[in-house]
């Protein structure tokens, strides 16, 4: 047998509501923490602010904001960067003076935002074996991994953290990413089209030359 689970943020939240966590992890909103979380270049100024997202400033983002509010500006920008994705690249002009839409930078700033912040939340988390013991998730991955009539196991997960991963390693389950990592005689295969925080340059940056991107047409 071959299996497939897709998971999203449902995944997350679980873990987190299992571990007792979601007070200190709000993946309701979020924005929640972007006074809190510091700008890398100088571990002082806060990240979510003007000087440092001014595109996220101006559509109206906020860490004071209510978590529907915040949700549907992110809503907002996927939906602009997916659409600016699919056009061809002759295609891709807003008309006025060539300018990229401010939503095409809202949304590099949105994703160096969230890996900053989920690597802050990872650093808060502690999975083990023995706190997984009781959790749905957990007995199902391990009741997959030790049924010999299962050949193969494939994850697509379009969460950027990597508790899926600590999950497995806590539980001992042998897995490999698609694409980063080579492939394993484990029958878990885990795919993450939206990008993970485990996924780094091969070189490390130097926090004093950290800046976004805004001229990536990737």
């Amino acid at each position: 047998m071959k299996f497939l689970l897709i998971l999203g943020n449902g995944f997350s939240l679980d873990l987190l509501k299992h571990l007792d966590q979601l007070k200190h992890v709000p993946l309701t909103n979020l924005f929640a923490h972007g006074d809190k979380l510091v700008w890398p270049a100088d571990g002082n100024h806060a990240f979510i602010s003007f000087r440092n997202t001014p595109n996220l400033w101006i559509l109206g983002v906020r860490p004071s904001n209510a978590p529907d509010k915040n949700n549907q500006i992110i809503e907002n920008i996927i939906t602009c960067a997916n659409s600016y994705y699919l056009k061809s690249p002759s295609s891709r002009s807003f008309g006025i003076s060539d300018k990229r839409s401010i939503y095409i930078d809202a949304y590099r700033e949105l994703v160096v935002y969230l890996k900053y912040l989920f690597v802050s939340f990872d650093a808060t988390i502690q999975i083990d074996e023995k706190s997984l013991v009781e959790w749905s998730w957990a007995k199902m991955l391990k009741a997959l991994s030790s049924e010999k009539e299962v050949e193969r196991v494939d994850i697509v997960t379009f969460n950027y953290d990597v508790w899926l991963e600590r999950t497995l390693d806590a539980l001992n389950i042998e897995y490999h990413i698609s694409g980063m990592s080579k492939e394993n005689n484990g029958k878990f295969s885990i795919t993450k089209p939206h990008g993970s925080i485990s996924f780094i340059h091969k070189k490390p940056l130097d926090p004093l030359a950290f800046s976004i991107n805004y001229s990536s047409t990737t």
